[in-house]
């Protein structure tokens, strides 16, 4: 299997808010790996692949928040979201918080992930 991560993933565990609508109400997901691109999350609730949220995320004080796109997401309740854009001063503070956090080691994604539901 080609590996597809194009930037280090850590293990994260903390909670953000995801709305689904610009704008609209934020409910709380479950992070559980984070990066300069995107995060996996665990929520009930997250639109289908292709659709496109807000996230935000409190972190020492600061609020990181940027649009984002569903990946993929799977049966138990996991899915993969991807940051659309983030500005300068959300990518510093991203990058921040990576570099104080444990690299995701590289493993096989179970074959769920393969599968957009």
């Amino acid at each position: 299997m080609a590996e597809r991560r194009q930037v280090p993933r850590y293990m994260f565990n903390g909670t953000a808010q995801i709305s689904q609508a610009s704008g609209g109400t934020f409910s709380t997901i479950s992070l559980k790996s984070i990066s300069v691109s995107g995060c996996r999350a665990e929520a009930a609730g997250v639109p289908a692949p292709g659709q496109k949220c807000d996230l935000r995320l409190d972190w020492e004080g600061k609020q990181f928040q940027a649009p984002v796109e569903v990946m993929w997401k799977n049966g138990k309740g996991e899915v993969g979201l991807k940051f659309l854009t983030v500005d300068d001063q959300n990518l510093k503070m991203l990058r921040n918080l990576c570099s104080g956090l444990m690299i995701e080691p590289l493993a096989p994604l179970p074959p769920e992930h393969e599968k957009k539901i």
